[in-house]
């Protein structure tokens, strides 16, 4: 695989990684296929599974240790990184928190085709060569904190859930800091990131169900294999017919953390000069119109200037007062997020 240039480690995958570039391709074009139906009265769930979570990461050492230990207090057991050759101490820092070390390497440029097919990969080869018959698979970015519905945690929500529902799809919030500095590492940024929206601009299952995300699916070993799409948008299963509940996943997201370590992210992954003091000298340079045409990365960098001089004026100053306190748009029991402190 000619742009893979780094290291491919802790999984028997030497046969099969010359042939990641194809199915990364597949997984990138991939459409959303999933049906939504509501719960069964007499749901039959599956009560004997593991819940496992693929992380993907790139110099995000500030947030990650929260994040791994975000997806153990929900439930999960084990955390597998992949990660794109982090310039920092992100690899560390989420292997002392817990997270097993699966997968790392290095590209030229950004490229999340290969990203995701790479973690669908290792998805399917962890699963394959465990004991397990069942094992949800919750797929996050480090700067993402999901949570279960109705006060639940996710391991609580997916032992309830019928087994025809191999699928949860997330509703998406925003998360702006409204005082500086806009995160303090090791808690989990809610605690200084209170003020959010809810992103419904897509709907990646067309459901009307606002599942901006698809980060939660199921393998069985006796099933068809679901492959994840780019960005963990949507969720595909070419043999037969991918089931989602109507209740979602609540998926927090916390782009903008504190100021110097988010521009020096943001600018590296643009592949623009954020000046000397910022230490990404060493960096490798981002390619600013894929990166941007892709992920929206470019945008969010324009954007950069203004979330952070809104944060010092408090949360009415940005965006027009849209943005609420997490407390006001949670459910039932969902204000009270576990912590692990």
């Amino acid at each position: 695989m000619s742009s893979l240039t780094g290291r491919i480690t802790n999984l028997a995958a030497s046969d099969r990684v010359r042939n990641v570039r194809a199915r990364a391709r597949r997984a990138f074009h991939l459409p959303g296929s999933t049906i939504a139906q509501p719960a069964p009265s007499n749901p039959d769930p599956i009560t004997n599974f593991r819940l496992f979570a693929m992380l993907g990461t790139w110099m995000e050492a500030d947030v990650v240790d929260a994040s791994v230990r975000n997806a153990f207090t929900q439930g999960c057991d084990e955390v597998f990184l992949v990660d794109n050759d982090s310039p920092d101490d992100t690899v560390a820092v989420a292997t002392r928190a817990g997270a097993q070390l699966t997968v790392s390497f290095a590209t030229d440029s950004f490229n999340e085709a290969m990203r995701i097919g790479i973690m669908n990969e290792a998805a399917r080869e962890i699963s394959e060569r465990s004991s397990e018959d069942h094992i949800w698979w919750l797929w996050l970015d480090a700067d993402e904190f999901p949570q279960g519905p109705h006060g639940l945690t996710i391991r609580e929500f997916v032992a309830s859930l019928d087994r025809k529902f191999r699928c949860v799809g997330g509703r998406f919030f925003l998360h702006y800091p409204s005082a500086v500095p806009g995160y303090v590492p090791g808690r989990h940024p809610i605690d200084d990131m209170p003020w959010c929206y809810e992103d419904v601009s897509s709907d990646f299952c067309g459901n009307s169900l606002h599942h901006f995300k698809h980060p939660l699916q199921r393998f069985d070993r006796s099933g068809p294999r679901i492959t994840m799409g780019v960005g963990a948008h949507t969720a595909s299963c070419r043999r037969a017919a991918l089931f989602e509940p109507h209740d979602s996943l609540l998926v927090h997201h916390f782009q903008y953390r504190e100021e110097r370590t988010t521009r020096a992210r943001m600018a590296a992954l643009c592949g623009v000069d954020a000046g000397p003091d910022t230490r990404i000298g060493h960096l490798v340079k981002r390619h600013h119109e894929s990166h941007g045409s892709q992920l929206g990365v470019a945008t969010r960098l324009e954007m950069l200037d203004h979330v952070y001089a809104n944060a010092r004026q408090g949360p009415d100053a940005f965006i027009g007062g849209e943005l609420r306190h997490w407390d006001a748009v949670a459910g039932p029991g969902e204000a009270d997020i576990p912590r692990w402190y």
